[in-house]
């Protein structure tokens, strides 16, 4: 908001700054064809140039600075806006590399409370033939153990049945 009253303003002096040459041009060329006669015009049109040559000049040159000023400003503004944006990006992806932490670990303890469930249970082969599951007390005991591990990387408080 406070950037573009600064712009607003900026741009109510520079158009003030040019009125003020328009009005010295009009009052200049009353003043020509009032005042002076008509034989020295050409000499007061050479002057006249010269002066108004010099006031377009600055008034050129002054616009000029007014432009590199709000361009420098801006710049500014989009190098934060850039700096902000960049640090959200870092933040993201810390945020999405948590998650698929915690997702990898999740799927782990699905994968083992799967295996402790399905001690016994026939399932039928790519082949066709039948195979039961077999699975060992030290091999229980172990997988009792990474799931309890894992539960507690995730953060839950649940127990492993066993």
């Amino acid at each position: 908001m406070k950037d573009a009253q600064d712009r607003d303003s900026a741009w109510v002096v520079f158009g003030a700054m040019a009125a003020v040459v328009v009005m010295l041009m009009v009052l200049g060329w009353f003043w020509v064809w009032s005042l002076i006669p008509s034989g020295e015009w050409s000499t007061f049109g050479d002057v006249y140039g010269a002066v108004l040559g010099t006031l377009f000049t600055g008034l050129a040159f002054a616009g000029l600075v007014l432009s590199v000023h709000l361009q420098r400003r801006e710049l500014a503004e989009t190098r934060e806006e850039l700096r902000r944006t960049a640090d959200a990006q870092v933040e993201a992806h810390r945020a999405l590399t948590a998650q698929a932490e915690t997702m990898k670990l999740a799927a782990e303890a699905t994968a083992l409370a799967a295996l402790l469930n399905t001690d016994g249970i026939p399932f039928q082969m790519p082949d066709g033939q039948f195979m039961q599951t077999s699975v060992s007390v030290q091999e229980v005991g172990e997988v009792r153990a990474r799931a309890k591990r894992i539960l507690k990387e995730l953060g839950t408080a649940g127990e492993v049945e066993g």
